[in-house]
């Protein structure tokens, strides 16, 4: 029976069969006993294999150690070996192009073709991309520039798959046969499909093509423009030689072509090439190669300085509380009796927190100072819980602070004024946990300004030329880097600081110095910082000498005996700013007035004005709340007629760089200032 075509081209594009080579020359080999190995690149890292045995059946059950791995000279690692059934992200690219002419309806093949195709329905899985065609007499579809008469169907549901074949070959047979129309519109399906996937062509016929307005040309052409594909072909013409241009096609992509002379052999075929699609392993490899690389520790030298430190610090007039709690936390200094108050002087405390920390001692001793200064105690609470309108709490927090200053300190209760309420009158963020936490404290005003003047001391401190010792890392890692360490050392190997993280490490890690104490720091004459990496393959790469930084430390015996002038701070924080204000209040323009004096005393002081907040709120109004602060405090010194512009910045910071832990009430609250600091040399 002549007949011009019948093809059930399967395009099932899925598998691109060049044996043993993978990615960019990988050659992946199987067992011994494998008769062909056909290897298809998913990705750089991972390959679908199928691997036949003599008679050309799938070989079933491998594992990591029956495969071997290379690339030039370098042998990779099989990290896993997996089968497609159960590789849940590997899906199937699948393009079917059933001949539906009306010649296997004449040749009683329909149905035994129907049933065959059960074999393939049974390895579509609902993640796989599925394209059927089939052959249309009366309408066309665009492939190419012109018009084919095929159509297609897309869908991975296998019940729809079987719908539209059942349909295709009993209401849809066709009078003549369009194979090259039905490849070119499989092909065109497979071109769209992602550049590197998996692609996989099975051509079914009965017959020759003589009705397509395309030819073998012109398929062939197309075809060979479409990476990773794999054509498989079975000839079911009545003669008993082979499909010439379907056995050349098959062959020139790495597939193969069957021949049945009967209906009866389309299921033990079609069952072959299912489990060659079924049976396949994903398998992913790595090439170890260690970590490799360096890391640049900046700056290169840190030069630590002893300065004289003439601090004024504000003092901050409140007592923080625990929730529901009246007792005086044990954060605070508290002197255990009256005999311990003489020794007590403002003058030895160094810096604003520990200032703060003896803010009870400070009101004592200053109102033993000043016998006719009153003060009023205001207890409050964050009316919210358990604290909710409880003014009694509130009550008890002021008296436990006046408790303690009579106690200790022998103040008179008719000196001190107690009162209660719940919210303090100008209170913090009622939404925000800090805020609510910054609600629950005592207040202590007075109208003697000697009770809550800013504390005044000078010390000797350790100044560095930076805060932090920057790391950056330049780290290659071909299996990516699984986890890292690095640690920062002094000279004789001691550990200052540790940083560790998963993943890659990222421009840079730094080191705070000022934790560790710059004292320690600068008993060193060298830092050096060790990286320490472990790929996802467990590969390490370890530098205990990475990078070093010199340690230049600075006395001030040696500034006088080279005759240099010697470094001179004074820091003037303003007194606090109320929560999410700008304005200065007169305790503020006292402390600018006395920064004014000093200036125009110390004419070439460089002078640096920089504005905080706390981390309440957006960082971007916190930003412009701080930078409103600090320029305040600038205009305010420019209204004095001094001329700036060359010799003083000003500059907000917000929530970045803070003085103080913001995460405490206490620290919040010094955090809205705005310190000025002058600098400048005395000649010994």
């Amino acid at each position: 029976m002549k007949k011009s075509v019948n093809l059930f081209a399967i395009t099932i594009l899925s598998m691109f069969s060049i044996a043993a080579t993978a990615y960019q020359g990988v050659q992946i080999t199987g067992p011994e006993n494998a008769g062909k190995v056909f290897v298809n690149s998913l990705t750089e890292s991972r390959a679908l294999i199928s691997v036949l045995d003599a008679d050309e059946k799938p070989v079933l059950g491998l594992k990591e150690k029956d495969f071997s791995i290379k690339k030039g000279t370098k042998t990779g690692n099989i990290l896993s070996v997996s089968s497609l059934e159960t590789a849940e992200d590997v899906p199937l690219n699948i393009i079917v192009v059933a001949d539906n002419s009306q010649s296997m309806k004449t040749r009683n093949a329909v149905k035994p073709l129907l049933n065959a195709l059960e074999e393939l329905y049974k390895v579509i899985r609902p993640i796989d991309n599925v394209h059927a065609i089939v052959f249309d007499d009366a309408n066309t579809t665009t492939v190419q520039g012109y018009e084919a008469h095929a159509k297609s169907f897309k869908s991975s549901n296998v019940d729809e798959l079987r719908t539209f074949f059942n349909k295709s070959f009993t209401e849809g047979l066709t009078k003549k046969t369009y194979l090259y129309d039905g490849m070119m519109l499989g092909l065109d399906r497979a071109g769209r499909m992602p550049f590197k996937s998996s692609k996989f062509l099975l051509v079914f016929t009965d017959g020759e093509d003589i009705n397509s307005k395309a030819n073998a040309a012109m398929v062939e052409e197309v075809a060979k423009d479409i990476p990773n594909m794999a054509a498989y072909a079975l000839d079911f013409k009545e003669d008993t030689s082979t499909d010439y241009f379907l056995s050349t096609f098959s062959e020139s992509h790495g597939g193969k072509i069957w021949k049945a002379e009967s209906a009866a052999e389309l299921s033990p075929i079609f069952k072959s090439v299912s489990n060659r699609l079924k049976h396949q392993y994903v398998i992913n490899y790595r090439f170890r190669t260690a970590p490799t690389g360096t890391v640049a520790l900046e700056p290169k030298t840190v030069v630590i300085e002893e300065v004289t430190t003439i601090d004024s610090s504000p003092l901050l007039n409140y007592v923080f509380f625990k929730e529901g709690n009246s007792n005086i936390s044990g954060e605070y200094v508290l002197l255990s009796g009256k005999n311990m108050t003489g020794n007590f002087s403002e003058q030895k405390l160094q810096g604003p927190m520990e200032k703060y920390r003896n803010v009870l001692n400070i009101v004592g001793k200053r109102l033993t100072e000043n016998p006719n200064a009153r003060i009023t105690i205001e207890g409050y609470n964050s009316n919210q819980g358990v604290e909710k309108s409880n003014i009694a709490l509130s009550r008890s927090r002021a008296e436990a602070v006046q408790a303690y200053l009579g106690n200790i300190w022998g103040i008179d209760s008719s000196r001190m004024e107690v009162r209660a309420q719940n919210l303090p009158k100008v209170p913090s963020s009622r939404t925000n946990p800090a805020g609510v936490a910054e609600n629950r404290r005592v207040e202590i005003h007075s109208a003697n300004p000697a009770i809550l003047n800013i504390v005044k001391s000078t010390y000797i401190q350790n100044m560095a030329n930076t805060q932090a010792l920057r790391v950056k890392p330049n780290i290659k890692s071909e299996a990516g880097i699984a986890d890292w360490k690095m640690q920062l050392k002094g000279g004789d190997n001691t550990v200052i600081d540790t940083a560790s993280g998963k993943g890659d490490i990222g421009s840079a890690v730094t080191f705070n110095l000022v934790p560790a104490g710059l004292s320690k720091i600068a008993s060193f004459k060298t830092l050096t910082a060790s990286v320490e990496v472990t790929d996802k393959e467990g590969v390490a790469f370890k530098d205990d000498n990475a990078a070093i930084s010199n340690v230049q430390f600075i006395k001030k015996e040696a500034q006088a005996a080279e005759k240099r002038g010697q470094r001179i701070l004074e820091k003037y924080a303003l007194i606090l700013f109320e929560y999410d204000k700008a304005d200065i209040k007169e305790r503020n323009k006292a402390v600018i007035d006395r920064i004014v004096a000093r200036m125009k005393e110390k004419p070439d002081a460089e002078v640096r004005i920089v504005g905080h907040t706390d981390t309440i709120g957006t960082e971007k109004y916190n930003m412009r709340l701080s930078e409103r602060r600090a320029r305040a405090v600038f205009d305010r010194i420019m209204a004095s007629g001094l001329n700036l512009q060359k010799k003083a910045t000003y500059t907000g910071v917000g929530p970045h760089h803070p003085p103080y832990d913001n995460s405490m009430p206490e620290g919040r609250a010094l955090n809205r200032t705005v310190i000025v600091t002058l600098e400048y040399e005395e000649k010994s």
